[in-house]
């Protein structure tokens, strides 16, 4: 069984609408999760993903995914809030680690499509990533909307990797490149 930790700033499950127009980003959860003709692979049950972060639920409808809002990751810390969504899944699960810049506080990654006022800071970012990328089952990361034309001189691409390799290098960090 595989699973989708999800850290992003808004929980991206609208359904799509040809009334409206929105950004694609903001119905990948619903679209990986619901029957397409344009998919042919099998769908992910909501139960596989968990929602990490989020302060804006972009008025998505219940869809059973399992989630931590922001104020949970606060509440809890982030690091335990981590260990909370980990023990969710099961130990035979190939872990994708999602990670969606937007997740950050606007003041801390401006070159975010989609940034919001409120979001994890930087340190809050890095206790959370370096516990959740500790874990063996994570297979793949993600990074997802960076806008570079907010980011002229990369001094936030840099921000950005630096914030993965302190979270990778953090201790007890379990991860082996098979060689």
């Amino acid at each position: 069984m595989n699973h989708i930790l999800y850290v992003d700033g808004d929980i991206d499950g609208v359904a799509p609408h040809p009334g409206r127009c929105m950004s694609a980003a903001g119905m990948a959860l619903w679209l990986i999760t619901q029957a397409s003709p344009f998919w042919t692979g099998p769908t992910l049950s909501p139960s596989q993903i968990t929602v990490i972060g989020w302060s804006d639920d972009l008025h998505s409808p219940e869809m059973g995914l399992r989630s931590l809002p922001l104020s949970e990751v606060r509440r809890l810390g982030p690091g335990e809030a981590a260990r909370h969504a980990l023990q969710a899944i099961p130990d035979s699960a190939s872990v994708l680690l999602h990670f969606d810049i937007d997740v950050l506080g606007k003041q801390e990654m401006p070159a975010a499509y989609f940034p919001h006022t409120d979001g994890l800071s930087i340190t809050e970012a890095q206790e959370l990533l370096g516990a959740l990328l500790a874990d063996s089952r994570i297979r793949i990361i993600e990074v997802a909307e960076y806008a570079s034309l907010r980011d002229l001189d990369q001094s936030y691409a840099s921000a950005i990797v630096d914030l993965l390799a302190a979270a990778l290098k953090r201790p007890g960090h379990s991860h082996t490149n098979g060689s």
